[in-house]
């Protein structure tokens, strides 16, 4: 398994799902989280943009997200 590069994220009004992918798109976890833990695992997870990595962070496009659309 290789280090994700592609964080896709499935917003829930309780919790997130999340899939990573490395860089040939080959699945590397999968995971169920909470706010606080999402904020958690992205803080420490280089595919989520630190400096010097490369690696995005994706959303759902449903218009249920507009929750979380800049006011």
């Amino acid at each position: 398994m290789g280090t994700a590069t592609l964080i896709g994220i499935d917003l829930g009004k309780h919790c997130f799902f999340l899939h990573a992918q490395d860089r040939r798109g080959h699945e590397v976890w999968r995971k169920k989280l909470t706010r606080a833990r999402l904020l958690a695992l992205l803080a420490n997870c280089p595919a989520a943009g630190r400096p010097g990595q490369h690696g995005q962070v994706v959303f759902e496009a449903a218009p249920q997200a507009s929750i979380f659309r800049p006011a």
